[in-house]
């Protein structure tokens, strides 16, 4: 089975040194041992360096002596990509249409080294992580079938499917073909495949991790899926569409603690009953979502490309989530939005970061909205930017109430310019917040990615000398604090 893998001279060369003349009074030996420090390292040393590599080059080792033999065997994660796998070279032709057609040659190759290496009986006793990425074609499921099964069969706990965009018939998983018992699969990530066979995953009763990309998903699948899934702790839907059908996360046994919901396209509702659920990350355009039973949801992330989102957080928010501590909210202002009164109270909010595209930064009052709605929070973070993209101005017109808050200590305002808009709402930040210990005044941009990541984008430039002095006095004129303000 190991003539699937590369030859011998694909060892990597950094495993190997050069050699080196042998000085008078050297016995072989001597120069030998000199000459391969690496293999006198102990297996679990050696085991590391080869955990750094591809498949490719860690089993190509086996053929570099005896010493390093079986030394491949000790490791747990394997990933197979169809092009780091093959390299450049993918084996020689073997038929008149593979050698009109390079493509073909490769993906033969890489099948043949994926199936010898799961068919290995003298391979890795266990396998604990395992990735196949590959554009799949119709005549290869009843394969794909074949590797899932051996890589549950060798104990796999994490598992990523990504089959290409171009395959014509849908990968059901799990496989139809699979025997029933209970397998330890811990962390499934499913990618181009199709979930009709929802009723298999009560095989996997140890899941807590599942990652759902660019898929078309029933009403019914995402039920017997998560009826099936009684561990399940983490769930992620990106790019998926759901033919404009409800979702509904909803089970009163439902251990779910993540949820992100990334760019799925024709979801007409989300109904949230998750008794257990903390954190929740949507991304996309504006979906109405039913709050029915969320108690603990502590951490809300919620991106909206559409001015529907808008709307929505600065008028209903507040009474969907009452009780959320932390909040990262980033949303577009190209149109006209009118807020005719001060919305519910945020009862519990204590972390608050805005981050909004929007065509001018002349009036940015509005978004004492928030904070006159958040009386307890702590820490406010806020990321401007403007874009040309929109001929017309749009406004959000308030005007802020003789408000004093009591609580907010610490201030960060990113992607800063100095316009008079920003100023204006620095000073309405420092005249009302009495407690506020330290403001940030920080040129660097901020940026959500799924999962909840923040990025953050370095500015070129640093504020000089003299600037932060017209600053500072435009800042603090007609004001008294004490709080700490700093230039970035």
């Amino acid at each position: 089975m190991m003539d699937s893998f590369p030859s011998r001279s694909l060892s990597p060369p950094s495993l190997l040194h050069r050699k080196r003349k042998r000085t008078s009074g050297e016995s072989g030996t001597e120069c030998q041992t000199e000459r391969d420090r690496i293999s006198k390292l102990p297996d679990h040393l050696l085991a590391c360096i080869l955990e750094r590599t591809d498949v490719r080059t860690a089993v190509a080792t086996s053929l570099l002596s005896r010493r390093w033999r079986c030394v491949w065997k000790s490791l747990v994660d394997f990933k197979f990509v169809k092009e780091p796998i093959l390299g450049r070279r993918a084996g020689p032709p073997s038929s008149a249409e593979s050698r009109r057609d390079p493509a073909i040659r490769r993906h033969r190759v890489f099948s043949k080294c994926v199936s010898g290496f799961l068919g290995l009986k003298d391979g890795p006793p266990t396998i604990r992580k395992l990735s196949l990425e590959f554009s799949a074609k119709k005549k290869d499921l009843a394969m794909v079938d074949g590797w899932i099964r051996s890589a549950l069969e060798k104990g796999v706990h994490e598992l990523k499917l990504k089959l290409g965009p171009n395959l014509t018939e849908e990968y059901i998983f799990p496989p139809l073909s699979l025997n029933g018992g209970e397998y330890s699969l811990t962390k499934l990530k499913l990618s181009g495949c199709s979930l009709h066979n929802h009723a298999g995953f009560s095989m996997f009763g140890s899941l807590s991790s599942l990652s759902l990309e660019d898929m078309d998903i029933s009403k019914d699948d995402m039920q017997g899926v998560l009826q099936n899934c009684r561990r399940l702790k983490s769930l992620c839907l990106a790019d998926c569409s759901f033919s404009g059908a409800d979702l509904s996360i909803a089970s009163p046994d439902l251990q779910l603690k993540e949820l992100a919901i990334v760019d799925c396209e024709q979801i007409r509702i989300i109904e949230l009953s998750a008794p257990r659920l903390e954190r929740l990350q949507y991304m996309g355009q504006y979906t109405p979502m039913l709050f029915t039973s969320v108690p603990h949801l502590d951490h809300v992330w919620l991106k909206y490309a559409n001015p529907a989102g808008t709307n929505y957080i600065l008028r209903k928010l507040s009474t969907d989530l009452p009780r959320s501590r932390n909040l990262n909210l980033f949303f577009q202002s190209y149109v006209d939005v009118k807020v005719p009164c001060l919305p519910a109270c945020f009862g519990s909010l204590k972390n608050l970061t805005v981050n909004v595209d929007i065509n001018s930064k002349t009036d940015l009052l509005w978004m004492a909205i928030l904070l006159e709605a958040a009386p307890f929070l702590e820490t406010l973070q806020t990321s401007v930017k403007t874009s040309d993209s929109y001929c017309s101005r749009s406004t959000i017109p308030w005007k802020p109430s003789d408000f004093v808050h009591h609580h907010l200590v610490e201030v960060k305002m990113y992607n800063f310019e100095g316009y008079c808009g920003e100023m204006a709402f620095a000073r309405l930040l420092l005249a009302k917040a009495v407690d506020l210990r330290s403001m940030t005044f920080n040129r660097d941009n901020l940026f959500a990615t799924p999962r909840w990541k923040m990025l953050y984008y370095k500015f070129s430039k640093q504020w000089t000398e003299q600037q932060t002095s017209v600053l500072l006095k435009q800042l603090t004129e007609g004001i008294s604090t004490s709080a700490s303000l700093v230039f970035r």
